[in-house]
């Protein structure tokens, strides 16, 4: 033949007869070109190469090339890409004028992952014939991946243009347009598929995307419905219009839309997993129990859907349920950390301290939940009567995630208990080191300077809260409290605790609210505030005190002396109880 015509007939046969063997993946498609030929496969030896160095001297350009060819296709069916591309190298020498043996050279450099030689020698083989499609398909579907769409669609555009059937350009085409954002020529190309195939569940699925992307929900699900109609087997048909359904809130038609797939698809775990999420989230753990226990049914070795199984029945509190789910499952995981951590929830939560903190000590140091495990330790200690250890956790705890005030709040909790006040000091303050701005551990401050006789700084510091949160219905509680016992700014005082009560309705603050109206000599509404109070925590001295304080000053003295009795039931050593009592029985 001559050296400037293309390939031979022969030679185009083979090729078109082994394209229907190799395929290259590209993300986002299945390209469907590739080297297989009619001959058997088989392992290439040494001895091999070097007989057909021999024979290329013996035989025609044409032939040598032809047998490079065929030699690249057996290395390709081998795996040896790289090998398969220096053999089509050779034969593009003796064939230089070939598009043919280019556009396999391509597709064998891309599947080495030599993109770039990939994309240089096909660009040569369109130089030699632009009308390639192959070629195009294989530049659209690299361009695709390296997001160069406005590349993938030239090329895209060109195969329909040479192949006006081919269904798989256009839909690559109409994604190319939409990535680009060119949604109208992205609709464009589906409505030029479905006109020539109005079949085509791909078509069909790419147009319902398109309204979708373009938030035509109505329009989109429209199409949806169409093609569950026609194929009530398409999974994705639902679960891309369930989504749609829960984004725009309408979550009870999801949950029918994702019954109904499950009709049809019943063994379908994602469609069911779907569900399950939708029920979790509309928190109608009773129905999501139930498809949990189908899916375990349908596969008693799926061990995620026992542990979601467990997790379920930890939230709605059925603790010795969720405790065998776990144990069952660490019968055959024994070293399963998340598990045991799971596990050790569900004991905790029925007051199995020493069985949990038994679970939760198996998790070992190399873990990620392990620094959750030593915080659980501590507080299992501490439940266990042991704060010396609980605390010795917790210094062992802070330097694995110091960025969590609660670790601070709870250290310095442990030492008050200990009654540590200035290690429990100290451990606040390192926290607001840390957390300048956060205001419940500078809350946390403020109770441990009362309780250490600092009273103003206590205050100060409770002011400060207020600075960072205005409404911290405690700090605005303890100033107002503060005010009221020192007798000052009671206006001030009463605008506080009236806040505090807005945000919340808690006796203690309705005591203060109660003792802010005694220290204005409103003694009436004192009274009110500090009935309701009392009814609540009918355990707390000093409620009862302002009470019977209230009721003296009404002249309701035996009120007031069993008011005083009742809180002498709790704090019988109260000198000033006692002296309020004395004082009343002398007035008989």
């Amino acid at each position: 033949m001559q050296r400037n015509a293309p390939p031979s007939g022969i030679f185009i046969r083979l090729f078109h007869a082994v394209s229907h063997r190799l395929r290259f993946f590209v993300p986002g498609f299945f390209l469907l070109f590739g080297l297989a030929g009619c001959l058997p496969a088989h392992q290439t030896t040494e001895s091999d190469v070097s007989g057909a160095v021999y024979a290329t001297q013996l035989r025609s350009p044409e032939s040598s090339a032809m047998y490079q060819f065929a030699l690249g296709r057996l290395l390709a069916d081998d795996g040896e890409y790289q090998a398969a591309a220096a053999a089509l190298e050779q034969a593009i020498e003796f064939d230089p004028r070939s598009a043919y043996l280019r556009t396999a050279q391509a597709q064998f450099l891309l599947a080495t992952g030599d993109e770039q030689s990939a994309l240089k020698v096909a660009e040569e083989a369109l130089q030699q014939n632009p009308d390639l499609l192959e070629v195009h398909l294989l530049l659209g579907g690299i361009y695709f991946r390296d997001r160069d769409y406005s590349a993938a669609a030239r090329h895209f555009k060109r195969v329909v243009e040479l192949d006006p059937e081919h269904e798989t350009a256009y839909l690559h085409l109409a994604v190319a347009y939409g990535r680009l954002g060119e949604q109208e020529a992205a609709m464009n190309a589906v409505q030029q598929l479905l006109e020539k195939k109005p079949d085509s569940l791909a078509g069909k699925l790419t147009l319902a995307r398109l309204l979708r992307d373009l938030q035509k929900p109505d329009e989109a699900e429209a199409v949806y419905r169409k093609l569950i109609d026609a194929q009530p087997g398409l999974i994705t048909s639902y679960l891309e219009l369930g989504v749609i359904l829960e984004h725009t809130a309408h979550y009870t038609d999801a949950v029918e839309l994702y019954r109904q797939g499950l009709k049809k698809n019943g063994r379908s775990q994602i469609l069911r997993r779907r569900l399950i999420l939708l029920l979790v989230y509309l928190d109608n753990l009773d129905a999501a129990l139930d498809e949990l226990r189908v899916l375990v049914q349908l596969n008693p070795d799926d061990r995620e859907s026992q542990r979601k199984i467990g997790l379920i029945l930890l939230e709605k509190g059925e603790w010795a349920d969720a405790e065998a789910v776990f144990s069952a499952l660490l019968a055959s995981e024994p070293g399963a950390e998340q598990t045991l951590f799971y596990y050790a929830t569900a004991l905790e939560k029925q007051q199995k301290w020493q069985a949990a903190l038994e679970a939760v000590g198996r998790i070992g140091s190399d873990s990620e939940l392990f620094p959750d495990a030593l915080y659980h330790q501590s507080y299992l200690q501490h439940r266990l009567g042991r704060n010396d250890k609980a605390i010795e956790l917790m210094r062992e705890r802070m330097p694995l995630d110091p960025q969590r005030v609660d670790l601070f709040d709870f250290l310095a909790s442990l030492q008050e208990l200990e009654n540590d006040l200035p290690a429990a000091r100290a451990t606040l303050e390192a926290g607001l080191v840390q957390f300048p701005d956060d205001p419940e551990i500078r809350y946390h401050l403020g109770l441990v300077l009362d309780k250490s006789g600092e009273r103003a700084a206590a205050l100060a510091t409770m002011e400060e809260v207020l600075l960072k949160d205005p409404e911290h219905s405690e700090a605005l509680n303890y100033v107002a409290y503060s005010l009221a016992e020192q007798g000052v700014d009671l206006d001030r005082a009463l605008s506080l605790v009236e806040k505090a009560l807005q945000q919340k309705q808690a006796p203690h603050i309705l005591d203060t609210l109660g003792w802010v109206y005694y220290r204005a000599g409103r003694f009436e509404p004192a009274r009110t505030a500090l009935e309701k109070a009392a009814d609540q925590i009918t355990s707390d001295p000093v409620v009862w005190q302002h009470l019977g304080d209230a009721y003296r000053a009404l002249g309701l003295n035996e009120d007031a002396a069993q008011a005083y009795r009742h809180a002498l039931d709790f704090d019988p050593s109260s000198v000033e109880l006692q002296q309020r009592l004395k004082a009343l029985e002398e007035q008989r």
